[in-house]
């Protein structure tokens, strides 16, 4: 017994050394699991985040797209109705005239800047 309390000054502070860096220790090892677990839980939020960024503008993408569809559509339909009035003023045109070559004493020649115009496409071309 004597032996112990003789030895009492030196392992006391050796124990409690030893005490306070198993405690240190044990508090970095909670900390870094926790730090961890806030690096997880960060990540996570921000992958989350980016995804739902993505659909957004997956979302709005598909949005401008079927407008831009739409548009198209109407503006192909417009270019078709163009063409038929086109050829059909075309055609009126050309019968107007066969008509009124059938009349030629009454119809005067046409100007010179409208001449071509009103002879129709060339049989060369």
């Amino acid at each position: 017994m004597t032996a112990m309390t003789s030895w009492a000054p030196i392992l006391a502070p050796a124990i409690t050394t030893a005490g306070v860096l198993v405690g240190a220790w044990l508090a970095y090892r909670t900390n870094r699991r926790t730090g961890d677990n806030a690096a997880m839980t960060a990540l996570a939020e921000g992958f989350s985040k980016l995804v739902t960024m993505q659909d957004q503008a997956q979302d709005k993408m598909a949005r401008r797209l079927s407008v831009l569809e739409s548009k198209v559509d109407v503006l192909e339909e417009q270019q078709r109705v163009d063409r038929r009035w086109k050829a059909a003023a075309l055609r009126y045109i050309r019968d107007l005239v066969r008509i009124l070559r059938g009349l030629e004493h009454i119809t005067p020649p046409p100007p010179s800047e409208i001449a071509e115009d009103l002879a129709g496409p060339a049989s060369g071309d």
